[in-house]
């Protein structure tokens, strides 16, 4: 490979060695499953190459035999012409077939990967990843990143062939004419020192800038109600156009280049062709040389100097190939989370227990510093407190969504990141406050809260969320479709369902961030009489909005700015005139004034 690129002057000039070692290195382990159809594409090119030299030749002996007027031999020479010419209809169709069959195979398995790799994130990293940026990694950038695996891939090896057995037959024809026309081979390399430089710094912009707009068209998807409400059409749609301008500019620019690259190549082709005609011609006058070999000469010159503005071309496509493959690589660059150990655990009891935790998000502030507390087998516990007092980190680390940064999370005695990843998380159903629910039916949400659960299981658990009488109103019941996020839901029937899949779980640890905010009053106390139900017996967790919903708490921890401020029972707290009873009788003044549903990001989250 190296001496292939070092050949044809590609080192050096926009494309590193290093560089295409990597990308193949990347990929070579999505070609060994496809070797055999690697095997009929290199078939097919010595073929190629085999069929080339004798069309030359063909051409030679027609010519020759025509001007001799040996027609037998003409026609013989027709004959076979016309068997040959069959068999290479043949051998392209046979090409085209195995070329797109291995370069759609290889870019599905790398997609698969990628996605696997997304999925596999942590929170931490995948955060830095747009989603509409990440699904133009998995599309543009993986069709653009696998365009080197098929036919390209085998070009690297047959131009210098076909440049080499060409030259060999051109040198076999004319010795001096050969060796002039090769000249004109490096000569197109200048193209390479020219344009790939610019050509994979364009090419490497354009990915960019379609992951842009990737992601404005998923914001302004997800956002179109507010977008509408709102009346901002005309500036997402400004957005967008200027968003798409800058696209087609990079395009147009990347045309230029294309343009004068193939403009150069194209001039270098024509010259070498016009001067080998002209001389051959003179040759011919002069009787030193026939016609019939200035014609064979003259059809395979192309194959001598086409090679190199070709291996020109390639390199090219391997630009714009290693600028989308760089993308890629930026994701499985990425550390996949962290495992953790292989301690044994128990699927009864489960105490919690936070030693000294701190989490710093950005390295210049912690979101908690320094918490301590303990959380008994069993234990209803409810947190509290402002708006960005840290609540939501306690729950993003049990889940080991992030390590801490310093201190220790306890779980039975022993540190969580001895468990592995799965084991932890499947002790714990969490029910975040904004729901999210996937595209596809009721039936299928909600058994992704356990998916070996019966149909049975599924509606005990609707039942148990209250959510089970709605189902069978609808016309197509557990199999009705709820489109994207279900959107087709009201907010508190997506809540319920959200329940219903936590309760189907059936894990020892329960993490609520407010399960009951988006019901109504009546639906409410359904719903907060199955969880009191659920809750019995299991370490609790809640985040709670609305304080009045907490006073029954085992115990109530009070956060503020990152720390723990306060912690004891409703009673105490409340006699305690801190924070907790301030905020509770601001609540309870703004309900008795007719405030019954507050905006929870108001004050409490």
């Amino acid at each position: 490979m190296n001496r292939v690129l070092n050949a044809f002057g590609i080192h050096g000039y926009g494309v590193s060695l290093r560089e295409v070692r990597r990308y193949y290195r990347f990929l070579i382990p999505y070609f060994r499953p496809y070797w055999k159809g690697y095997a009929g594409l290199i078939a097919i090119m010595v073929a190629n190459i085999g069929m080339t030299l004798f069309v030359a030749g063909f051409l030679k002996n027609i010519t020759e035999a025509a001007l001799q007027h040996h027609l037998q031999t003409v026609w013989r020479l027709l004959a076979l012409g016309a068997t040959l010419f069959g068999a290479a209809g043949v051998m392209g169709f046979c090409n085209t077939y195995l070329s797109t069959s291995i370069t759609n195979q290889v870019k599905r398995d790398v997609t698969a990967d990628l996605f696997d790799k997304l999925l596999h994130l942590p929170v931490s990293s995948m955060t830095s990843f747009h989603s509409g940026d990440a699904v133009s990694r998995l599309t543009n950038d993986v069709g653009t990143a696998t365009g080197g695996v098929g036919t390209n891939l085998i070009n690297i090896l047959y131009l210098p062939i076909m440049a080499a057995s060409s030259f060999l037959y051109l040198f076999h024809l004319n010795r001096q004419l050969s060796i002039l026309c090769i000249s004109f081979g490096p000569v197109a390399l200048i193209a390479v020192v020219l344009f790939s430089k610019y050509m994979r710094t364009n090419g490497k912009a354009m990915q960019k800038q379609l992951g842009i707009i990737y992601s404005l068209i998923n914001e302004s998807l997800v956002g179109h109600m507010v977008i509408r409400s709102f009346v901002l059409e005309h500036i997402f749609s400004k957005k967008y156009r200027k968003a798409n301008n800058a696209f087609v500019s990079l395009e147009l620019k990347g045309a230029i280049l294309r343009g004068g690259f193939f403009l150069c190549t194209q001039f270098v082709g024509a010259a070498a062709f016009l001067l080998s005609l002209g001389l051959g011609a003179a040759d011919v006058a002069r009787g030193t040389m026939s016609v019939g070999s200035l014609l064979a000469f003259t059809s395979l010159l192309q194959h001598l100097v086409s090679p190199f503005t070709g291996m020109a071309h390639q390199v090219g496509g391997l630009q714009r190939s290693l600028a989308a493959a760089e993308r890629i690589w930026e994701v499985f660059d990425v550390p996949t989370e962290r495992e953790g150990g292989e301690a044994r655990m128990r699927r009864a009891g489960h105490s919690l227990c936070f030693r000294n935790v701190s989490l710093d998000y950005d390295g210049s502030r912690n979101a908690i510093s320094n918490v301590s507390c303990s959380i008994p087998a069993g234990a209803v516990v409810a947190l509290v407190g402002p708006s960005g007092a840290g609540k939501s980190t306690l729950f993003h680390l049990l889940l080991r969504f992030y390590e801490p940064t310093s201190g220790r999370i306890l779980l039975d005695e022993t540190p969580i990141d001895q468990f592995s990843v799965r084991d932890l998380r499947y002790l714990i159903s969490f029910v975040p406050q904004e729901t999210h629910l996937f595209s596809g039916t009721i039936r299928e949400n909600l058994r992704y809260g356990r998916p070996s659960a019966s149909d049975s299981d599924i509606l005990r658990a609707a039942k148990d969320a209250n959510i089970h009488e709605f189902i069978v109103s609808l016309p197509k019941g557990y199999d009705t479709e709820i489109g994207e996020r279900g959107l087709r839901l009201s907010g508190g029937q997506r809540q319920r369902i959200s329940i219903a899949r936590a309760i189907l779980k059936d894990a020892p640890i329960l993490l609520l961030d407010e399960a009951t905010s988006a019901l109504d009053s009546e639906t409410e106390q359904l719903i907060q009489d199955a969880l009191d139900k659920l809750m019995r017996h299991r370490t609790t967790i809640v985040i709670a909005h609305r304080l009045s919903t907490v006073r029954n708490a085992d115990a109530i921890f009070v956060m503020d700015d990152g720390h723990l401020v306060e912690k004891g029972t409703h009673h105490d707290l409340i006699h305690q005139n801190g924070l907790y009873s301030h905020l509770y009788r601001l609540q309870f003044r703004e309900e008795q004034v007719g405030v019954v549903e507050r905006d929870p990001n108001a004050e409490i989250i």
